[in-house]
């Protein structure tokens, strides 16, 4: 072998180079610290100025836990229904009205039998618990002082009897049906358990 094949064979080929560029990134702190170039990180907004629910989302962003965000903030497969739902938002103005008499609005309603100040209720979400050390506890208790009920989760935080004992507001139960009966059967027994335990 001469003296340049045995040049070649010593040297620092393209693949090996890249592998090492690849592990000393990976390895380095500052790829954590890399804010996202899509988004403005030079201020968050003050809590004064913020107006609607979406002016939340950049504080959110940079406060919570990046995997807390994503599962929040993201849908699932090309995300339409998140989309549309944004966008119903765009279709109705609130004009205000200084000077208008609003003492006779009355946005109270039913539903199943249980009566609301607002036709709002709580949607069943999983992992509150990544937002807030109590979770869907803390949930709960918003929603009875908002008068309005708590439609849990099958995959809740917490188990629905404690999620039923933080507050004395309305409780729903959202069943997403296991494959066996006896499964079933059992979620919707503790729901109705907890429920009942509630209204003791």
């Amino acid at each position: 072998m001469g003296k340049l094949e045995d040049c070649w064979r010593q040297s620092v080929s393209r693949r090996r180079a890249l592998c090492g560029l690849a592990g000393f990134l990976a390895g380095s702190p500052r790829l954590a610290a890399q804010q996202d170039s899509f988004r403005d990180h030079s201020r968050v907004a003050g809590i004064n100025e913020m107006v609607t629910a979406f002016d939340f989302e950049a504080v959110a962003y940079a406060k919570v836990p990046r995997e807390a965000y994503d599962y929040t903030a993201l849908g699932v497969e090309g995300e339409f229904t998140l989309r549309r739902n944004r966008e119903v938002f765009d279709w109705v103005d609130i004009i205000p009205r200084a000077m208008a008499d609003v003492s006779s609005v009355n946005m109270s309603t039913e539903v199943l039998g249980i009566k609301m100040e607002s036709p709002i209720m709580i949607a069943p979400t999983a992992g509150h618990a990544q937002l807030h050390p109590e979770g869907e506890l803390a949930t709960h208790k918003g929603a009875t002082a908002a008068k309005t009920p708590l439609i849990v989760s099958t995959a809740a935080s917490f188990p629905i009897d404690k999620i039923g004992a933080a507050a004395n507001g309305q409780l729903w139960f959202q069943l997403y049906a296991t494959e066996t009966e006896d499964g079933n059967r059992e979620l919707v027994e503790r729901a109705v358990a907890a429920v009942a335990a509630r209204s003791r």
